[in-house]
Order: C-alpha cells, then structure tokens, then sequence
C-alpha cells in the first residue's frame, strides 16, 4: 500500500492508519439493559459479522490507496476525486443506516422499560 512513498512518508502513513484502526475497532460492549438469550446472540452474530466485514473493507481500502502510488499508476485529480467521493458517499449512507438502526433499538428498549410489569399479586 505504501509503495512509492519515502521512509517518512511511510512512517506517517503506517503510524495514522493504525491509529485510525485503534480507535475504530469494533466494541463488544451492548447498550441493551437486561438482554434476553435471543438478543445477545443477535449482538455475537453481529460481533462476527462485523469483525469480518470490517478487516475486508479495511484490506478494500489499503488496495484502492495503491491507486496513489503514481510509479503505478496514471490519473488525475478529476479521477482521484470521483473514487473518493463515491467511497465518502457510501459511508455517509452507512452512517444514516447505523444511526436509524440505534435510534429505533434505543426506542425499543425505551418502551420496555417504560412498560409497567405486573407484579405476582396483580396477575
């Protein structure tokens, strides 16, 4: 990924991306209050899923980065800005996804909480 850049460049380069790795792992934590057995296998399907996914994208954008190395490669600006606005548009459309997913989990749990339980004198 880093071919054609100097020592410095690469060091840079290598030090930002795993930085950016660092802080974007994914969490096994879960925001849901007193699971049940069917939501914490949902939550370790998505673990898997998500780990796996993300290493692929993550490799995904490592290749599209080695378009930059220009010894390789030929483009120009109008090019290089297309591939990245398409990618940063995807993302923005994942963004809206997540936070609607979380928005209505957030209100499904609201609504168990809120939900009155009967007590063994009340049945």
């Amino acid at each position: 990924m880093l071919e054609g850049l100097t020592n410095e460049e690469k060091a840079l380069a290598e030090q930002i991306i795993n930085n950016m790795r660092g802080e974007r792992q994914i969490t096994t934590s879960t925001h849901v209050s007193s699971p049940s057995v069917t939501a914490i296998a949902k939550g370790d399907r998505f673990l898997k899923s998500a780990i796996r996914r993300q290493r692929k994208v993550l490799e995904s954008l490592d290749l599209v980065a080695n378009l930059s190395v220009t010894s390789r490669y030929t483009y120009d600006r109008e090019q290089a800005t297309n591939l990245i606005d398409l990618i940063e548009e995807r993302v923005a459309c994942i963004k809206v996804l997540f936070e609607r997913g979380v928005a209505r989990q957030e209100k499904k749990a609201e609504k168990l909480v809120s939900t009155p339980q009967l007590s063994n004198e009340e049945e």
